[in-house]
């Protein structure tokens, strides 16, 4: 799924583009008018079945364009598309990982915080993202309210086995309190998103540094998984220096709850 430059009218602003022959050759597929997605919401498998998440863009009373969580599902590799059951809900669905055509787990992102959304629940698919449930899920709701999660990304190595990478938002304060930065989180289920465990990153090189994000996470298979880690400055090391300083680092480890490498 790709953008396109964004329209006032209530019309998508996203393309999706199919291949037949491995990537050689790309053309354009078909969606709904309305549809819009972060560019993160879609998977395909090699029967020809997809799944897309995103939402509905459509005119509200007052003349304006007002968006609302949509899915949709192709079982001709995305040249038609039928829209999805999904569960009343009022939150953005993008972040998504199917680990078979059948089983997909999506977590919700809602309220807005410094103009990021934050995490607002979660939803899986048993049938191919025909319709979805919500799940009551624990351990993504952080402990310390000031600092909410965002989810930068999913997967699931099994029906049971997923990761998710993400950041607790440092600052609230827009300026007005001391400069805190993000901090990125790792976290781990073993039963379907049920419930979410957090998994420690490594050490930093240096104790003036810290991770405050770790996106994208991707699994090879069930025994191998990616990430890459940002390292930027810690709160305190900062007035001792004219710029701040980020860097990119590749992880990797074996996917079971508190091992990292």
């Amino acid at each position: 799924i790709g953008s396109v430059p964004w329209s006032t009218t209530a019309t998508s602003n996203n393309v999706i583009f199919v291949t037949t022959n491995g990537g050689q050759d790309w053309g354009p597929g078909s969606l709904p008018s309305s549809f819009g997605s972060g560019g993160t919401g879609l998977q395909c498998f090699s029967n020809g079945h997809c799944l897309a998440v995103g939402y509905e863009t459509a005119k509200n009373a007052q003349g304006g364009v007002s968006n609302s969580p949509f899915a949709l599902f192709s079982d001709d590799s995305g040249a038609t598309w039928m829209a999805a059951s999904i569960p009343d809900i009022n939150s953005a669905i993008f972040e998504v990982s199917c680990s078979s055509p059948q089983h997909c787990i999506d977590i919700l992102s809602g309220g807005h915080m410094n103009g990021e959304s934050t995490f607002a629940g979660e939803i899986v698919t048993d049938d191919g993202g025909k319709s979805w449930t919500s799940v009551a899920a624990t351990g993504l709701n952080p402990t310390v309210a000031a600092h909410p999660l965002i989810v930068d990304s999913l997967a699931c190595t099994s029906d049971f086995h997923c990761w998710a990478s993400g950041h607790l938002l440092g600052s609230l304060c827009q300026g007005s309190c001391p400069y805190a930065p993000d901090e990125a989180v790792m976290l781990s289920t073993d039963d379907g998103g049920l419930t979410w465990a957090s998994v420690p990153l490594p050490i930093a090189p240096s104790e003036t540094l810290q991770y405050d994000t770790v996106y994208p996470v991707t699994c090879v298979d069930s025994s191998h998984c990616f990430a890459v880690g940002q390292l930027t400055q810690t709160a305190s090391s900062l007035p001792a220096s004219s710029t701040s300083v980020e860097q990119d680092v590749v992880l990797s480890w074996v996917p079971s709850p508190g091992n990292s490498a």
